[in-house]
């Protein structure tokens, strides 16, 4: 079985899935996920999560599990209303074609570097996993080729799409995320959704990312790129835009951090867009 490397951008998966199984073990969890401690006890190597400890430690693990179902929701409700193709950018070690209720003709197409496809095959053919979905694993990179990739793969760029990019478009640089912009704009029917998060330049003076931020960089996963105006940017290329803070989904999920991990959250948004 093929390990998911302690660096690169690949490594970030493992840290999520360590937050996910973390959250699933909640008596107030906000999702369920099965199979990320299963990801995380077949990985020999795992690196620490690089987190800060106390107060700014539960304010990011909050914040993970508050996007992790603002995706989940966001993109359900977009299958119900008619996107039966759901494209997860960057889809990592997550699982939500196994573990989301599913219209029954929805397929959902995970696009990842080839070997975190292969360490994820790996662990859930062991679990005997079964989707709740059509699903079909894409390997290819974000920065070349994933989009011929894609259609080669059985994507229809005529049929409604809900494209997914969670904690993904800050690995790439400006130009790269915009490449990937125009790729899937090109490729979306009217119709079509956009479920995103991004980071703005505040990033840079949050207390709470700081060790964050600096043990990514350590593993060659640093954060390339950020969005200071999102509504401007998602317009330009095409997109109605309903826009989150994390903030406002903290808490809306009674996750809201008080005393030291209560900084003002504007380093970050999320939102759902519409063709």
């Amino acid at each position: 079985m093929r390990v998911v490397s302690a660096e690169g951008v690949g490594s970030t998966s493992l840290l999520l899935a360590v937050a996910r199984a973390a959250e699933s073990r909640r008596p107030d969890r906000l999702f369920t996920d099965p199979y990320a401690a299963e990801f995380a006890a077949a990985a020999p190597a795992l690196p620490d999560l690089p987190m800060e400890s106390g107060a700014r430690r539960t304010a990011l693990a909050d914040y993970l599990a508050v996007r992790t179902r603002f995706f989940d929701d966001s993109l359900v409700e977009a299958a119900n209303f008619g996107c039966r193709q759901v494209v997860q950018l960057g889809a990592g070690l997550d699982t939500r074609a196994f573990r989301l209720d599913w219209p029954a003709d929805t397929t959902v197409f995970e696009i990842d570097q080839p070997a975190v496809l292969e360490f994820k095959e790996s662990v859930l053919e062991r679990c005997a996993a079964t989707p709740r979905s059509g699903r079909v694993v894409v390997p290819a990179d974000l920065t070349a080729g994933w989009a011929t990739a894609l259609v080669d793969a059985g994507f229809d760029p005529a049929e409604r799409t809900v494209w997914s990019a969670e904690g993904v478009l800050y690995y790439l640089t400006a130009e790269e995320g915009d490449r990937v912009m125009v790729a899937l704009g090109e490729r979306t029917a009217p119709g079509g959704r956009f479920v995103v998060e991004h980071i703005t330049r505040e990033v840079e003076g949050s207390v709470t990312l700081s060790g964050v931020r600096s043990e990514l960089a350590r593993r060659r996963a640093e954060w390339r790129s950020h969005v200071d105006d999102p509504v401007a940017w998602l317009r330009g290329h095409g997109w109605h835009v309903r826009l989150f803070t994390p903030n406002e989904l903290l808490a809306a999920s009674g996750r809201q951090p008080e005393g030291e991990g209560a900084e003002a959250r504007t380093i970050g948004w999320l939102a759902v867009c519409e063709r």
